[in-house]
């Protein structure tokens, strides 16, 4: 609680002071001029406290529920670890809320819903120890399942890739140890969300994806361009993305800024400060759309007979311009590159995921449609 929520909280609870700032901070002015308050240790030690003492006054059939409105990876390293790691709660559900007004000065700041909160659901108590490869299997096969039945009830956004975090954070907080997990204290949580939980969660959705059409994706490269094409809405030109985003939807855990700058898969604008995907500019006017792919450097390479293609990204819209320019040649341009080009069967496995769930909207349903189809 803050002292901004005290004048509507006073309100309904009869608290034993005046406010926040005549009562406590007194007591930490000693720790202020030291440089402890406001620190990200003190405020993760602070969370842990509050999470023991709630633990503690929790009925044992009881159900915690935080809001929880942040999306940078720190905060959910301080979440896990004074929730899960110190008090030993578990998570059984997150819902996804609408909270700020869309139409705010700062919300084109992120991509990452900063119109939203998380609801998180805990529960007492987790139990068990489980390696944690035999967690990431179970909870890709699981989470996989449900998202396969659930892009059929509607439309896929940012908000979808929460409810899937959720449903991995609640296979993971399950267990009170998992073992195998590098580092200790709050290290080992940092390890534990960049390098399992938000890559488990993009591979749960990939693979729930593809079975949906029946395809399989194993390129990184890939995975990340069709998360960030069927999670974020079309936007006029590209889409936009913050780094926020780039760790959010990691997928192996270890691809870089650099790497997805170096495959094309990103674009990064750096005096701007800005990062926009590696896609053909979204148009409305049909005299331009193929002028649209043209203008992608991979393309026009393909164009002129050099086919050096560095992922299956790049090979997918080298074929969404034939499929619009030279749709009769389409087939033939397929099996030519099937004979020197590796990625040619997985650029037409993301075609066939992009004609079942990509908006009318975007400029890569059509050939993708009539890729599917050859």
């Amino acid at each position: 609680m803050s002292d901004y929520f005290y004048v509507w909280l006073k309100r309904v609870f009869p608290f034993p002071y005046n406010t926040q700032w005549e009562e406590f901070v007194p007591k930490d002015i000693n720790k202020l001029y030291r440089g402890v308050v406001g620190t990200l240790e003190y405020f993760r030690n602070k969370l842990a406290e509050v999470f023991l003492r709630l633990y503690k006054l929790l009925k044992d059939d009881g159900t915690l529920i935080i809001f929880f409105s942040s999306s940078s990876p720190e905060a959910w390293v301080s979440l896990l670890y004074a929730g899960w790691f110190i008090s030993k709660f578990r998570i059984i559900a997150t819902h996804i809320v609408t909270t700020k007004d869309r139409t705010r000065m700062t919300a084109n700041i992120s991509t990452v819903t900063l119109d939203k909160s998380i609801v998180v659901a805990w529960k007492k108590r987790a139990e068990g120890n489980k390696l944690i490869q035999d967690v990431r299997n179970e909870t890709i096969s699981n989470v996989s399942k449900w998202f396969s039945s659930y892009i059929k009830a509607g439309k896929l956004s940012i908000d979808t890739y929460m409810v899937a975090l959720g449903k991995v954070l609640s296979i993971f907080t399950k267990y009170e140890k998992i073992v195998g997990i590098n580092g200790n204290g709050v290290h080992s949580i940092e390890n534990l969300i960049k390098n399992h939980i938000y890559p488990v969660t993009t591979q749960a959705i990939i693979k729930g994806l593809s079975e949906s059409v029946g395809v399989r994706i194993d390129n990184p490269y890939s995975s990340f361009y069709i998360l960030l094409k069927v999670l974020l809405p079309p936007a006029r030109g590209v889409r936009k993305i913050d780094r926020n985003s780039l760790v959010l939807l990691n997928v192996t855990g270890n691809i870089i800024e650099k790497d997805l700058e170096r495959n094309g898969i990103i674009q990064v604008n750096r005096k701007r400060k800005r990062i926009f995907l590696g896609e053909p500019e979204n148009v409305t006017d049909n005299s331009n759309i193929i002028l649209s792919f043209e203008k992608l450097e991979h393309v026009r390479e393909a164009k002129v007979g050099n086919y050096d293609f560095n992922n299956p990204v790049q090979v997918l819209h080298y074929l969404e311009y034939i499929a619009l320019k030279f749709s009769d040649k389409l087939k033939e341009e397929i099996d030519k590159l099937r004979e020197t080009n590796r990625y040619v069967n997985e650029a037409v496995a993301i075609a066939k995921i992009f004609s079942e769930v990509l908006p009318e909207n975007d400029i890569e349903k059509v050939p993708s449609r009539k890729i599917s189809e050859v």
